[in-house]
C-alpha cells in the first residue's frame, strides 16, 4: 500500500528508503511535484555534514517518462540558482544526467563549472569534483589551465585547492599535472600551487595539536576573563562558557559555583551556569533542581544539562518526575541526558512511552530527541531497541539515523523489512552498511 502524500514528502524530506521504494513500486505520478521540489531544493538537514541526495533522487526519475521534465527544469535552475547546496545537488544531478548520456547536460555542467572556476570566490569548486569524475585527466587539466591562469594573472589568488585532500586519486592527479607542467605555464603555475597547500596534510600530532588548543584557549579565557565575560553578559551561547568548564581545575569550578549562587541577576546566573555544561558542578544545591523546574526556559534548561554531568538519586528521580509529566517540550528537550549518569533498566519503559506520546514540534527538537542514541550507546541494552526505532522515524539528520542503525545491528534488532529499506536510504553510509548485513 502506497504512503500518502504526507507521509512520502516527509519520507522524502528525511531522506527514508521508504521513499525511493514508493516511486520504484507505484511511479512518480501522484508525487511528481514533490520528487522535482526535493531535486531542486536541498531537503537535508545539515547538507554540508550529509551525503549528496543526487543520486539517489536521479534514481527516481531517470527512466521515468518526467525525465524530460525534470531535465529542463533542473538546467534551468542550474543558471539562476545561488544557494551553495541547492547548487551543490543540482551540479550533483547533472553529473548524474551526463553519465546517462544526456548531451544538453554535459554542456550546461561545463559552461557551470568553468564559469565558476575562473573568477575567485568562496565558491569556486563547485561542480569541479563531479566535471573531473566525468572527464577524467580531460576535465583535470581543463581546470588546472582556468585555475592556472588566474594564478599567473594574481599569485596571490586561492583558487580551489581540494585535490591534495582526495587521498585515494591525488597521486594519478598529481602525475597527470606533472607530465603536463613543463609544456603548460598554467598547468605549471596550478601545479606547483597545489603542491605547497599539499605541504600542509604533513601527519599531524593530535594529541600536541590538542594540547596547544587547551593552552591557547586557557591563555585567551582566564578564570576572571569568564567572569567578566558573564557579568557583561558577553556570548548568546553556551560554547566558550562550556569549554572553560571542561578545562577549568576543581579551584576554578569551585569559584564559579560560589559566584552562581550568589547571583541574582538572570543574564549572569545563565552564563555562569553555561560553565557546569562539561564540568559537574561541586554540590548538589536544591536551587539547581528549583531552576530545572522553573519557568524560565533558559535558565531551565541550562540547569538540566548541568545536573546531567552528576551522577545521583536526586537526578534520577528529576528525569523520571519530568518523564512522567511528558515534559519533552523544545525548552526540556535534554531531559534524556539526565538518564546518561543515572539510568537504571527500569527506565527504559518510562523514556519509550513518553517518546511514543511526543510529536516534535520542529526538525531541531526531532533532531535533539533523538539523541535517545547516545543513551543506548553509552548503555548499550536490549531494551533501548524500541527507542531507537523511534529515532530512525523522527530524526531529520541521516546521520544521526544511520547511528541509529548501527546500534540496531549491534542490539540484533534489524529486521529484513529495515535492512530492505535502509539498502534504498538516502545516504550512502547507511546504504553500504545495510549491504554488509544482507
Amino acid at each position: 500500500m502506497p504512503l500518502s502524500r504526507v507521509e512520502f514528502a516527509s519520507a522524502l524530506r528525511k531522506g527514508l528508503g521508504r521513499a525511493w521504494l514508493q516511486v520504484a513500486s507505484f511511479g512518480l505520478d501522484n508525487v511528481v511535484d514533490l520528487v522535482l521540489d526535493a531535486c531542486l531544493r536541498d531537503q537535508s538537514y545539515d547538507p554540508q555534514c550529509e551525503s549528496s541526495r543526487a543520486g539517489w533522487l536521479f534514481g527516481m526519475f531517470s527512466d521515468s517518462p518526467y525525465y524530460p521534465k525534470f531535465r529542463e527544469a533542473i538546467l534551468t535552475a542550474l543558471k539562476t540558482e545561488t544557494d551553495t547546496w541547492n547548487l551543490e545537488q543540482l551540479l550533483g544531478l547533472a553529473k548524474e544526467m551526463v553519465a546517462h548520456g544526456d548531451e544538453p547536460a554535459l554542456e550546461a555542467l561545463r559552461e557551470h563549472v568553468i564559469a565558476k572556476a575562473s573568477h575567485p570566490a568562496s565558491d569556486d569548486w563547485l561542480g569541479a569534483d563531479e566535471w573531473i569524475e566525468l572527464r577524467g585527466a580531460d576535465g583535470l587539466l581543463e581546470l588546472a589551465r582556468v585555475y592556472g591562469q588566474r594564478l599567473i594573472l594574481d599569485p596571490g589568488d586561492y583558487p580551489y585547492d581540494g585535490l591534495p585532500w582526495l587521498e585515494e586519486t591525488w597521486p594519478s592527479f598529481k602525475e597527470v599535472l606533472l607530465q603536463h607542467a613543463l609544456p603548460d605555464e598554467m598547468v605549471k603555475a596550478y601545479y606547483e600551487y597545489l603542491e605547497r597547500q599539499s605541504a600542509r596534510l604533513q601527519p599531524i600530532d593530535k594529541d600536541a595539536a590538542k594540547r596547544e588548543s587547551r593552552r591557547r584557549f586557557r591563555e585567551r579565557y582566564s578564570l576572571e576573563q569568564i567572569v567578566a565575560d558573564a557579568s557583561a553578559g558577553v556570548g548568546e551561547y553556551p560554547g566558550n562558557y562550556a569549554r572553560f568548564g571542561g578545562y577549568a581545575t576543581p579551584e576554578e569550578l569551585d569559584h564559579i559555583y560560589t559566584l552562581l549562587m550568589k547571583e541574582t541577576n538572570g543574564p549572569v546566573r545563565l552564563r555562569l551556569l553555561w560553565v557546569f555544561r562539561r564540568a559537574p558542578v561541586p554540590e548538589l544545591s536544591d536551587v539547581l533542581f528549583d531552576w530545572a523546574n522553573g519557568p524560565d526556559r533558559e535558565l531551565r534548561a541550562a540547569a538540566i544539562a548541568a545536573l546531567s554531568q552528576v551522577s545521583d538519586a536526586r537526578v534520577h528521580e528529576l528525569a523520571r518526575s519530568k518523564m512522567q509529566a511528558g515534559a519533552l517540550t523544545i525548552a526540556d528537550r535534554e531531559i534524556l541526558d539526565l538518564f546518561l549518569n543515572n539510568y537504571r533498566p527500569e527506565d527504559a519503559q518510562l523514556v519509550m512511552q513518553a517518546l511514543t506520546a511526543t510529536e516534535p514540534e520542529t526538525d531541531e527538537a526531532a533532531h535533539s530527541l533523538s539523541f535517545s542514541i547516545e543513551l543506548a550507546e553509552r548503555h548499550a541494552a536490549s531494551e533501548f531497541a524500541d527507542m531507537l526505532k523511534w529515532a530512525y522515524e523522527k530524526t531529520p539528520c541521516s546521520n544521526c539515523r544511520y547511528q541509529t542503525v548501527v546500534l540496531l545491528d549491534k542490539l540484533k534488532a534489524l529486521n529484513a523489512a529495515l535492512v530492505n529499506e535502509c539498502l534504498h536510504d538516502a545516504a550512502e553510509e547507511t546504504r553500504e552498511f545495510a549491504q554488509k548485513g544482507e
